[in-house]
């Protein structure tokens, strides 16, 4: 009986040491998976020429040197993210409806956090009619005369 005991505890005794060596192993090996990061993020806002967000943009950007493409959409308050980017130069696009594409060049490097506002310009008048509609005022351009909220201009 004495016996049995004595082995039971040896192997519990193995099995911890074995245990304890493979938690050390792994928590070791854990900051060389991090080493070998090799990405970047751009992240920002999207916004009108007032400042005012805008929501449901589409972002895309082009890495120039592998052509891959990464695309995302701007949140209601105007936010949108490219996690994980890999290192090279991005050509980024961005578009919204009622507003001209927005388009700029952003070279990214390894475990960087890039912020990049991009303010959208109103797209120049069509057919004399300023689509923009700014809240609920509308704007009418006809014979160099403005009509806007009830009074000539």
């Amino acid at each position: 009986m004495k016996n049995k005991k004595q082995s039971l505890n040896n192997f519990r005794f193995l099995a911890l040491s074995a245990a304890l060596v493979a938690l050390v192993s792994t928590l070791l090996c854990v900051p060389a998976a991090f080493a070998d990061n090799v990405y970047a993020s751009i992240r920002g806002v999207v916004t009108d020429p007032s400042g005012a967000s805008v929501a449901n943009a589409t972002l895309t950007a082009v890495n120039a040197d592998t052509g891959i493409v990464t695309k995302a959409t701007s949140s209601a308050d105007g936010i949108y993210v490219f996690p994980q980017l890999t290192i090279g130069t991005y050509t980024v696009n961005a578009t919204a409806q009622r507003f001209k594409t927005f388009q700029t060049s952003q070279p990214v490097e390894p475990k960087q956090l890039f912020d990049q506002r991009y303010r959208f310009q109103r797209p120049a008048l069509e057919h004399g009619i300023d689509y923009s509609q700014r809240g609920c005022t509308s704007r009418i351009q006809y014979h160099h005369q403005h009509y806007q909220s009830g009074i000539w201009a």
